[in-house]
Formats: structure tokens, sequence, C-alpha cells
């Protein structure tokens, strides 16, 4: 009897176990945590933003997470860092690659919670219900841990509703800085930069609603080499990169100006004048073949000069054989344009279309006002 009563409970227990078990799963972190530091020394922090800088898709995933009168909070894919906006530097970085709380995995989700006062930082990984990485950081002792920090009130400041950021934070969040101030994550504008080296850049950029005017503080400052050009004469061309400027609107143009009589305003059609906008203040903008008699014009291709925000007339020429300018006039100061081009004949064959396109845009091209 005693032998049965035994057997009885340890089978209790083993259904216990097995279904506390379970129940945890689904609430508490399932995978060890990797030992994750809140770096300080510049040197260190140095690393963490170098590896920002080599991760391209970082230039697409920034985001201002908390702002204060001393301090701003933001976070790329790679790195989390804490800002001071009177010292105007970096004063902690964390690496996110090590926290693991950036997947690929569409299943799962990241946060980042700040503590309304900005004490605490949280920042987890879940799916569904389990969590998969949780960490806590402590701001003011620049430690992080995977033991629990309650954090009583969340940060949230989010103005994304607000109408005045319509045309301005295009690169990032935006969050409230007080009544009248809106912050947000940005480049610096009338700075040449060359696309896909923007991030070196990043910048706290605040809107004021009541002035209407921005003012933009640089996040990197002593841990990258900032561009800083403004003049065409300065800048230096090598590896066909193209260098642009930043409107107000977060739109990158080719400031033809500046780079008109430059080794920048000289490559091939496809690369100086399809894709790219343009702007200048002298009313003009043209084109200049280097070998007109190598266009074919066989299906009759166009060049259309259309303004971005479509308050202006199109203005269509025929591209001819022999012919090596095309100028198109009337531009206005500060409207960015664009060049489209197309064939207006018909191919019944699309490899011929395609070998007719590819030929037209390898031929040598200037730009110039």
């Amino acid at each position: 009897m005693k032998r049965c009563f035994k057997i009885t409970l340890l089978l209790a227990l083993c259904i216990f176990c097995v279904a506390g078990c379970g129940k945890k799963e689904n609430t508490t972190e399932s995978t060890k945590q990797a030992k994750v530091d809140a770096l300080s020394k510049k040197s260190q922090m140095k690393e963490v933003v170098n590896a920002v800088l080599k991760d391209k898709s970082s230039e697409d995933f920034p985001s201002i997470d908390y702002i204060s009168e001393d301090m701003t909070m933001f976070h790329t894919n790679r790195g989390f860092f804490v800002f001071d906006r009177s010292k105007k530097t970096l004063t902690t970085a964390i690496d996110l690659k090590k926290t693991g709380v950036f997947s690929s995995n569409s299943k799962t989700n990241t946060k980042i919670e700040v503590a309304d006062d900005g004490s605490v930082v949280r920042l987890s990984l879940t799916e569904g219900k389990k969590i998969l990485k949780d960490y806590y950081f402590d701001v003011k002792n620049k430690k992080v841990t995977g033991d629990k920090i309650t954090i009583k009130k969340i940060y949230k400041e989010d103005a994304a509703a607000d109408e005045s950021l319509a045309s301005l934070a295009v690169n990032s969040n935006a969050i409230y800085n007080g009544k009248n101030q809106i912050a947000f994550l940005g480049y610096p504008t009338g700075v040449f930069m060359q696309e896909g080296d923007m991030t070196k850049n990043l910048s706290l950029v605040i809107y004021d609603k009541k002035t209407k005017k921005t003012t933009t503080t640089p996040l990197y400052t002593g841990y990258a080499s900032l561009d800083q050009k403004k003049k065409g004469s300065q800048l230096t061309f090598k590896d066909d990169k193209k260098w642009y400027k930043q409107a107000s609107d977060g739109s990158l143009y080719f400031d033809l100006d500046e780079l008109s009589g430059t080794k920048g305003a000289k490559g091939t059609f496809g690369s100086i004048i399809i894709g790219n906008v343009f702007q200048t203040a002298k009313k003009t903008l043209t084109i200049t073949f280097d070998a007109p008699q190598n266009l074919d014009t066989s299906l009759k291709p166009v060049l259309v000069l259309n303004s971005v925000d479509e308050k202006t007339e199109p203005v269509q020429v025929d591209l001819k054989k022999n012919q090596a300018v095309y100028t198109f006039k009337n531009l206005e100061k500060d409207r960015n344009y664009y060049i489209d081009y197309y064939p207006t004949k018909d191919s019944t064959d699309d490899k011929i279309m395609e070998k007719i396109d590819q030929t037209n845009k390898k031929l040598k091209v200037t730009v110039s006002n």
C-alpha cells in the first residue's frame, strides 16, 4: 500500500513539473543570454560607431528613443547610444549585435523601452508571449543586466500624428521635445554627402513649431570624419561615387550650380542623368553627349524634365542622332527636378529594346547649368 502511494505521488510530481515547465517557456527567456557591457571609454564606443558605419543597413534604420534637456538616446539595428546634449558628445554605447535583440525572423518583435525619467532602458526580443532576450540598462550606473529592473512608467512622446512632420522627419521616427519642439534624426542640409556613406553624418534635429526653424547637432562628432564641404571645388572625385546634398524635405539632390565644371558632373547617361534629382538657381540644365553619333534613336527616345512636386508642366525634347546638346530652361530656384527617358515608338522585341536602352545609358555625358 505504501509502495502504491509512493508511486502515485511520484507520478503526480512528474506531471506537475512537466506542466509547470511548459507554462514557464511561454513567458520567460528560454536561451542563455550573453554578457553585455555598457561602454563609456571613447575607444570602446568608437568600435561600436565603426560597426554601425560599416553596416550599410544602419542608414535606413535610425530611431530616437528618448530626449530631455540633458540627453538623448537613439539606436540603429547595430548600436544603442546615449548622447550628452550639453557636451555634444556620446557618453555610452551598447553593441546591440551582442544582445541579439534584433533578429531576421519575421515572427519575432524587438522592443526598446525607456523609463519616463530616462533612468532605465529595456532591450528585448519576443516571439508571441515568449521572451527570447531581455536586458535592462541602468543609465546612471552604466550597467547592463539580465535581471529585471522595474519601470514604473514608460516614456511615450511619439509625434507621428503631428502634421508639422509631413516633409521633415523622413529619416527616422519623431518625438516631442517639450510643447513646441519636435526631435528626430536626420542629416545636415547644404552639405555634400555620398549616398551609402551618410550614416556618419547622422544628427539630432530639433524643429521649433513656432519659429519653423531647425537646429542640427551631429551625433558622431569625434568618432567619424564628418562631411562639412559645401563647395564643389572642395570635393574629391573618385570611384565614380556621386556627391549629393540633402534638401529640407529629406530628398537628396545634385547641386548643379556647385558641381558644374567639376569631374562630378561627368559620367554615363545612366548614372548622371537617370535617377538623379537636380537643383539650380541659374534656371538652366544642359546635357551634353560626348559622342552623339553613337545614340541609338531607332525607337524615337525622348527626355522629359519634371518637377518632383509635380507643380510645373513637363518639358519634352526629342533625342536626335548627332545632336550633342540638350538644354532645359526656366527652372525655378530651390525646386527639385528629374529627367525621364523613354522610347515613344513600340518594339515587338523586348531584347532589342533592352539592348538599345543599355547602349544609350552607357554613353558619356556632362551635365551643367
